[in-house]
């Protein structure tokens, strides 16, 4: 008769250290194993994997099998891996919801996120409640409806102070807003598309409303050019992935690069005409556009000459202050970009 354990498969640890589970004041911790060492379970080692501090802790167990072949080990299934990657779908899932938000859609159902994900309408519904649970979202009285909770209004907050360039461009902008009555913006460029983050409306009777957080494609619009046009045209072949849209951008940018500035004409918008000057901070990367944008029948030639001078007076004090060098002030012809 043998020795009671002598046919119990080894187990075996390949998984790597991992952090060990809180445990209460108090309580007793279990007596620690060596590797290989057999648990009394037999081939089953118990693990518990730290969570959240707002979700019950799981205790997983990892069964782990030795390859009779190679007589390497391995492990069935990952569990901790499983565990983490359906945590990040949650997150990535959280952002494509706050991405639906924007001048154009300022609430969401349910139903709503459930068309917009691809989701089943029971994971859309548990994904909103975790979402007003953290803050992120908040239900509009008893309608159901959900809007970006006020947790928004402070990472928005230490966005713009944490920004060197942002504060600078909106100083620059509500003045040059103010002296010609045409409403202006600071844009930001998030892949293809440009956002309007900080408005100022016109004081001018007829004028510009206000788009903050629209997106538009950027290869249309003023600000979407002059961000664009920071970029190489490699960087641009990347971007896009299109070698005829490249090319046809690498025409259009050129006469931005050499004057400074973008002049797009009812392109964006009918009816309204756009001023862009880009700037940016090579320390950190970023970079925003100042732009004005106003009525197409109601500025002449020469006004628009000086508003053009006037932005770029302004980001070139930006530039020179944070030692943008990729900004390049309008020389010669001001004719449209």
């Amino acid at each position: 008769m043998q020795a009671q354990g002598q046919n119990r498969r080894p187990s075996y640890d390949c998984s790597g250290p991992m952090p060990s589970a809180p445990r209460r004041c108090g309580a007793r911790a279990p007596p620690r194993r060596h590797l290989g060492e057999a648990s009394p379970q037999g081939d089953r080692v118990a693990r518990q994997v730290p969570q959240p501090a707002d979700l019950a802790p799981v205790t997983f167990r990892l069964r782990l099998t030795r390859d009779r072949g190679s007589g390497n080990c391995c492990g069935k299934r990952n569990r901790f891996s499983v565990f983490w990657n359906d945590v990040m779908t949650i997150l990535e899932n959280a952002a494509h919801v706050l991405r639906c938000f924007g001048n154009d859609c300022t609430d969401l159902t349910v139903s709503e996120v459930s068309d917009r994900l691809g989701l089943p309408k029971a994971s859309a519904s548990r994904l909103l409640k975790t979402m007003r649970e953290t803050g992120m979202l908040e239900e509009i009285g008893g309608t159901r409806r959900h809007r970006p909770g006020r947790m928004m209004l402070n990472i928005a907050a230490a966005y713009r102070y944490s920004s060197s360039v942002f504060g600078r461009a909106r100083a620059v902008v509500h003045e040059t807003s103010q002296q010609f009555g045409h409403t202006g913006y600071v844009s930001i460029r998030d892949g293809r598309s440009v956002m309007a983050v900080a408005d100022f409306e016109g004081t001018n009777a007829l004028r510009v409303g206000s788009a903050v957080g629209r997106r538009l494609p950027a290869e249309i619009c003023a600000t979407g050019r002059s961000l664009l046009a920071r970029l190489s045209d490699d960087e641009i072949a990347r971007l896009y992935g299109d070698e005829t849209t490249a090319d046809r951008l690498a025409r259009d940018l050129e006469p931005v690069r050499k004057r400074g500035y973008a002049f797009v004409s009812q392109k964006a918008l009918p009816g309204v005409d756009g001023l862009a000057v880009a700037v940016g901070d090579p320390v950190t990367g970023e970079a925003v556009s100042l732009c004005l944008v106003y009525p197409h029948n109601l500025v002449s030639d020469n006004e628009r000459d000086d508003m053009i001078g006037t932005l770029i007076e302004g980001a070139g004090g930006i530039a020179e202050a944070l030692g943008d060098s990729l900004i390049l002030h309008a020389a010669g012809d001001r004719g449209p970009a």
